[in-house]
């Protein structure tokens, strides 16, 4: 503990817990800077810029000291002068905390910290320097900076990381899996298409058409336009005229003309024509417009966007392998999303002791050639994992996540993003550390990544701040909305951060190829 001041501190071979207190300190962690053992160095607010000369990735870890957490850290690769060294500061205050020497940010994420513990082997070396001529100076200095921070870091970090990481992974990936998938899309796509089409298309067009045109032609216009007009007008109108009025010209002309021409002539007319012309224009264009498009239309669009899925978690999803089974993953409750009878599952891939890449896998016992597995999404050291499946009844899109830039880029999501026409879609951007998220969209039938964009907030200095996607859907554009949360910094359509905090619903309409933002929810800010 190097205390008050500008302190240069060495450890010695083996496990060293480091740290240099008040003031810009130098921090080495063995006797040679090839270092031998696991070191920790000690990192607090306050307490200056501490220059770790020798750490070593996989081996020493840097202990956060207080109530500092990684979540509040920027790890930054530097500038100028430190443009080989990452840099560690405080987020909200921008206070430097540490510069670790030759080491690439990009190394550098949650595994290499560590809640700190005040050293207890400080008080030991108050008895040996009592008998040497410099007892006074020695026990000032020591038991001040010892009680204070003693009570104030024990308290806090040991509650606090302990039950993050353990309990927040096991309760979220058990429960959701099992019933979301399952019972949602099985019953959905199967009792939709099947009972529409079949029922609606057959009974339809094989009464009509038969009944109606064969007795309607043959019967009705044959008696009726041939009886009717020839023997009514003919034999009424002549002998009646004729022989009534000259020997009974008043009783027998006003019975008998009256009688005769008013009902022959109304009641034929009137029934032959009305009939005729009614019923047989009637039948024919009104049922077989309307039960030809009414059925058609109606069950094609309607089991379309019925399949529509998500599945959207937490970026601490399970680990699984390309050689687990689907009986291996079901067992693991490993999520999943099922499109008809393929089902595709999604979560992390341990490839080293530091480092996860994300896999997806698919099994389809109808249609074989739908089983795929796929790992080479994202192959570079920074952490990569798949959180989350959208199904919208055309396209597959994927949330992934990535806490930095590493290799090349056709290692990771930048060979299918960095064609996209909003230039801040097509990269990480500057810094490291901080976990933000990538849309992709996939080929259902191979799992190969067609289109990518990267989805990030800004912070004041450049560097990119976390975001983590918690929603995808289309709205009635067919325009894919992002919904997302971010401590700070959201960004408008052009890129420009808006310097907002908390935001839970942050949104992005993306056109459905991932090339253009179309919209944001902070635009108007």
């Amino acid at each position: 503990f190097g205390g008050e001041g500008n302190d240069q501190i060495w450890g010695d071979a083996g496990d060293d817990i480091i740290r240099g207190g008040l003031g810009n300190d130098l921090l080495v962690g063995d006797n040679d800077s090839g270092g031998r053992g696991n070191d920790v160095f000690i990192l607090a607010k306050g307490e200056g810029k501490d220059t770790i000369l020798d750490f070593r990735n996989g081996e020493d870890l840097i202990g956060l000291a207080g109530d500092l957490t990684f979540d509040q850290l920027n790890v930054i690769q530097g500038k100028g002068k430190e443009a080989g060294d990452t840099l560690i500061e405080h987020r909200e205050t921008g206070e430097q905390l540490a510069v670790l020497k030759d080491v690439d940010s990009s190394t550098i994420d949650a595994d290499d910290f560590t809640t700190a513990s005040e050293p207890e082997p400080d008080p030991q070396p108050e008895p040996e320097p009592e008998p040497e001529p410099e007892p006074d100076p020695q026990p000032d200095p020591q038991p001040d900076p010892q009680p204070d921070p003693q009570p104030d870091p024990q308290p806090d970090p040991q509650p606090d990381p302990q039950p993050d990481p353990q309990p927040d992974p096991q309760p979220d990936p058990q429960p959701d899996p099992q019933p979301d998938p399952q019972p949602d899309p099985q019953p959905d796509p199967q009792p939709d298409p099947q009972p529409d089409p079949q029922p609606d298309p057959q009974p339809d067009p094989q009464p009509d058409p038969q009944p109606d045109p064969q007795p309607d032609p043959q019967p009705d216009p044959q008696p009726d336009p041939q009886p009717d007009p020839q023997p009514d007008p003919q034999p009424d109108p002549q002998p009646d005229p004729q022989p009534d009025p000259q020997p009974d010209p008043q009783p027998d002309p006003q019975p008998d003309p009256q009688p005769d021409p008013q009902p022959d002539p109304q009641p034929d007319p009137q029934p032959d024509p009305q009939p005729d012309p009614q019923p047989d224009p009637q039948p024919d264009p009104q049922p077989d417009p309307q039960p030809d498009p009414q059925p058609d239309p109606q069950p094609d669009p309607q089991p379309d966007p019925q399949p529509e899925v998500v599945n959207i978690r937490d970026p601490r999803v399970p680990k699984f392998t390309p050689g687990d089974d689907e009986a291996a993953l079901i067992a693991k409750n490993v999520p999943s999303i099922t499109i008809g009878t393929q089902t595709i599952y999604f979560g992390q891939q341990q490839v080293s002791a530091n480092n996860q890449n994300p896999i997806i896998a698919s099994f389809d016992s109808a249609n074989p050639s739908n089983n795929w597995v796929r790992t080479d999404y994202e192959r570079t050291s920074p952490d990569g994992r798949t959180y989350g499946l959208y199904w919208d009844g055309d396209d597959l899109y994927v949330s992934f996540s990535i806490v930095g830039t590493g290799g090349s880029p056709n290692e990771d999501f930048r060979r299918a993003s960095s064609d996209a026409e909003t230039r801040w879609l097509r990269s990480y951007g500057q810094g490291g550390g901080a976990r933000v998220s990538v849309v992709g969209r996939i080929d259902p039938a191979t799992g190969e990544l067609l289109d990518a964009a990267y989805i990030t907030a800004e912070l004041t200095n450049g560097s990119s701040n976390g975001l983590t996607i918690t929603d995808l859907s289309t709205n009635g554009r067919g325009n894919l909305v992002v919904t997302a949360r971010t401590a700070s910094h959201p960004r408008k359509s052009n890129g420009d951060p808006v310097f907002i905090g908390g935001l839970d619903d942050y949104q992005v309409e993306l056109t459905s190829d991932l090339k253009r933002v179309v919209s944001t929810s902070v635009d108007n800010l």
